[in-house]
């Protein structure tokens, strides 16, 4: 879905810009916020793993695995 709602954000662009860039620009700068966002959830990942302890990160691994089963 959210290919199709990018698709249309481009081609939307083509016809109201007259800069024939912005559609590319649009593309660079989603790669570039994605990256970004990325980045930034494995730096707080990193940093989050170092403080807690074996036995927290086991019970949330048996919770999270609990929710996966539940939910299919």
């Amino acid at each position: 879905m959210t290919i199709l709602a990018f698709i249309g954000l481009i081609a939307g662009l083509g016809a109201a810009i007259d800069n024939p860039l912005a559609p590319y620009l649009l593309v660079v700068g989603v790669f570039i916020e994605s990256a970004a966002w990325w980045l930034f959830l494995v730096h707080v990942a990193l940093v989050v793993k170092t403080r807690l302890s074996p036995s927290v990160t086991r019970w949330l691994d048996l919770v999270s695995g609990s929710v996966l089963v539940i939910w299919g």
